[in-house]
């Protein structure tokens, strides 16, 4: 194999043989989420250069954190090019800080739009009016959606709902900027598998959709849910989010619909109804038990063989309980319970703790 000598903008072609790609692409994986050293090696070479910006622009946003890094967004307007490498765009600000305009300019009408047409996983949490041309014309067929508390028109948002065809997963809470949502036909999001957002919407979104994981965002007020003319989608949801404080919706306006098929259940352990009912889910697996900073914000009273044991008691097909731990409120550290030898006697499955972002990653452990 001839040396190539040549170079490019994008940096030298050194002497010498070349690596395989899949041994490239394996030294440069274990280099993910080091953007200084892989910043450096997209400097070696031209095939260096394209892998390394593979992994350097793959997730996008703010904040970046240790177990989540993310590059930049401005690197997308300096060089638009780049916005073909991202496959996640993520921005998440307090309710009282406006978010830079080069974090949310990317996904307004441009050449870095233009380019982003890998892009699958798009979370925002803004607490901000966003431009009335945001998301106009993109050309990616999302994975997930995440679109919390950001005030933009109901029209704009199902306009945009309706280009999207393979979209899997959505989270959905524009209670402070979208009016009551009555209506949300297909064929936007046709193959919508999950759902979590407030009541309104989520009675206008499951009919004539296969939505098998449901979420109610957290409930902290008095509203009446009526889902009595959804009794057939919500026989066919196998996980579901209920975070209900006192002051919120009573957990048996849905749970009838539920005893059959349910599988797995995320509840606030303080949620007395929630646990008598236990007996009458004849196929629930696993109970996942949150904390909340007011009502239950250090669980470990719960994390005993005694106490664990007796809900191994109350439900006979329950096979785990995994509860939050008290030392990680944000990013959602929770170890696993299951059945001792005899149930009502619970056992700690590892020493180890497992991250969750949402009821689904309890379903992979």
């Amino acid at each position: 194999m001839t040396a190539s000598t040549n170079s490019d903008a994008r940096g030298p072609t050194l002497p010498g043989p070349r690596l395989p790609i899949e041994l490239t692409t394996m030294i440069l994986q274990s280099l993910r989420g080091d953007f200084k050293t892989l910043a450096s090696t997209a400097l070696v070479n031209k095939a260096l250069c394209e892998e390394s910006r593979r992994l350097l622009y793959r997730n996008v946003g703010h904040p970046s954190r240790k177990r989540s890094p993310r590059a930049d967004t401005i690197a997308l307007l300096i060089n638009p090019s780049l916005a073909k490498y991202v496959h996640s765009y993520a921005l998440a600000y307090a309710q009282m800080v406006a978010p830079p305009v080069q974090h949310t300019a990317p996904l307004a009408p441009g050449p870095a739009l233009d380019a982003m047409v890998n892009l699958e996983h798009l979370d925002l949490t803004l607490y901000r009016r966003i431009p009335n041309n945001f998301l106009e014309g993109c050309p990616f067929q999302l994975e997930s959606f995440s679109w919390i508390d950001c005030a933009f028109g109901w029209e704009k948002i199902y306009s945009f709902f309706q280009t999207q065809k393979k979209l899997r997963k959505l989270e959905f809470d524009a209670s402070d900027g979208v009016d009551v949502v009555h209506s949300f036909p297909l064929p936007a999001c046709p193959n919508l598998e999950y759902l979590r957002s407030t009541p309104d919407f989520i009675q206008a979104a499951l009919p004539g959709r296969n939505i098998t994981i449901l979420g109610f965002v957290v409930m902290e007020e008095e509203i009446e849910l009526n889902f009595d003319h959804l009794s057939k989608e919500l026989s066919q949801i196998k996980a579901l989010s209920f975070l209900a404080t006192p002051e919120s919706p009573r957990f048996s306006s849905i749970s009838k619909d539920l005893y059959k098929n349910l599988q797995y259940l995320e509840m606030f352990p303080a949620d007395s109804e929630v646990l008598e009912a236990l007996p009458q889910f004849i196929s629930l697996v696993g109970l996942i038990f949150p904390t909340h900073p007011e009502m239950d914000d250090d669980l470990s009273y719960l994390q005993a063989p005694e106490e664990t044991g007796r809900f191994f008691v109350l439900c006979p097909t329950l096979q785990f309980v995994d509860i939050q731990a008290n030392d990680h409120p944000i990013d959602r550290k929770f170890e696993r319970w299951v059945p001792g030898t005899q149930r009502d006697v619970g056992k700690k499955l590892s020493e180890e703790c497992f991250f969750s972002s949402d009821i689904e990653d309890h379903l992979k452990c």
